[in-house]
């Protein structure tokens, strides 16, 4: 139903990206705190990664608890198979005073987009073309500005809370911080 996800693989694999499953726990969040002003996911963590599979399709719960524990589970569709647990964490709504966004400065080397998906591709992970947002990197120390572009391949910013492909390419960005 989502042919362009398959555009996210790890090793010859197409895998749900991480920036997808952070998605969906912030829909779940954001249906049970439809008044919340901001949302804030902590403890998040990946157990296995969803494998997406050209020729099976996947049910795909997620839960969201009274206390804010989320689980994201799987299993393929109509199958009589129990449900594998892939991640966990906490989502929350939170005050918007809570956050604090400082302004980034950084004079360091600029790395375009190729570059960052060639680095990332010597790690075994591969991003075609909906999910090639980086347009460039500046680098410096432990600090990275990520400059993102929406990829034609990727669908628009309707219907997410946060894009995975967006959120995917900040992610990207901290390859800049790998030596090559």
């Amino acid at each position: 139903l989502e042919p362009w996800l398959a555009d996210h693989r790890l090793g010859a694999d197409a895998v749900l990206p991480a920036a997808a499953m952070l998605d969906m726990a912030l829909a779940a969040c954001r249906a049970r705190h439809g008044d919340a002003t901001a949302l804030e996911v902590a403890e998040f963590r990946i157990l296995r990664p969803v494998l997406l599979e050209h020729d099976a399709a996947r049910e795909i719960r997620s839960t969201l608890e009274e206390d804010g524990a989320f689980r994201l589970e799987s299993r393929r569709r109509l199958a009589e198979e129990p449900w594998s647990l892939h991640a966990l964490g906490e989502v929350r709504p939170v005050a918007p005073a809570a956050l604090s966004v400082a302004p980034l400065a950084v004079a360091g080397t600029v790395l375009d987009g190729a570059a960052i998906r060639d680095r990332a591709a010597q790690l075994g992970l591969t991003y075609r073309a909906a999910f090639a947002a980086v347009r460039e990197v500046e680098a410096a120390g432990d600090r990275a500005l990520v400059r993102l572009d929406l990829p034609e391949a990727a669908p628009a910013d309707d219907g997410f809370i946060l894009h995975p492909s967006r959120l995917d390419g900040a992610l990207q960005g901290l390859f800049a911080l790998l030596d090559p």
